[in-house]
């Protein structure tokens, strides 16, 4: 694998897991709103401003990306 290319992978992989941890943190209502009774989170009583459905979206974002650095990150220490 190409230096810049696995560069520019990882680059844009952190970004996007940045970015959806970062929006994760500011929507903690509707996180814990969309776990409710699955784990040990106490929602707030406010109505949470994220739907379920944008939540599960930024978490599968957030995991793509860390899980695809370190896949990327392997690959290319293994190079």
């Amino acid at each position: 694998m190409d230096i810049t290319l696995a560069a520019s992978l990882l680059a844009l992989l952190a970004v996007a897991s940045m970015g959806a941890g970062i929006w994760l943190l500011l929507h903690l209502t509707a996180l814990t709103a969309a776990f409710r009774g699955h784990a040990d989170l106490v929602a707030s009583p406010r109505q949470p401003r994220a739907s379920r459905t944008q939540v599960l979206a930024a978490l599968a974002i957030f995991n793509i990306g860390w899980i695809g650095s370190l896949v990327i990150w392997s690959i290319a220490i293994g190079a």
